[in-house]
């Protein structure tokens, strides 16, 4: 857990904590070992994208309080098509960075929502690999610090500092 100790939420803890008990002496983890099952209390931040070369993930998992902040749900569609056109190549090339490099993401900052509201966040995301050598889907978390209970928002775009983690 060393490599994570830049993380600071517990339910990301968590996940970066079960992340490596899966990957065993491999790299990391086959998309097969992780169940995000296993692991509820982050269930409702965690997402999953599968890498579909040479540059295009598409949303294959989302847990309810992520969604909430997008409509429509990205669920099965590319990054491409859930954000904003100016946010693009800069969610491709970390995403494309992490699968490359076999790193894992550390993120925090601010996510701009409806109403120029800007409610603080931290993330993680880490490589997945059917192969246990070469990354070809990422799994994360973000969690958000939204004052009260969360409603149906519109996410806009986010304002972050990104902390890449060599495995």
């Amino acid at each position: 857990m060393e490599k994570f100790s830049v993380v600071q939420d517990e339910r990301l803890r968590l996940l970066c904590a079960y992340w490596l008990s899966r990957r065993g002496d491999r790299p990391m983890p086959r998309s097969e070992d992780i169940d995000p099952a296993a692991i509820p209390s982050i269930l409702p931040f965690i997402w999953l994208y599968d890498y579909v070369p040479p540059d295009r993930f598409r949303c294959r998992l989302i847990g309810e309080q992520v969604k909430r902040l997008f409509h429509p749900s990205p669920l099965g569609r590319f990054i491409d098509e859930i954000f904003p056109p100016e946010r693009v190549p800069e969610i491709t090339n970390r995403f494309l960075s992490m699968v490359v490099r076999r790193q894992a993401t550390r993120t925090i900052g601010f996510c701009v929502v409806s109403g120029n509201r800007r409610v603080p966040g931290e993330r993680v995301t880490l490589p997945l690999s059917d192969d246990g050598e070469i990354a070809n889907a990422l799994i994360g978390a973000t969690v958000y610090d939204f004052p009260g209970e969360p409603t149906e928002l519109l996410f806009m775009t986010e304002s972050l500092q990104t902390t890449y983690i060599d495995l």
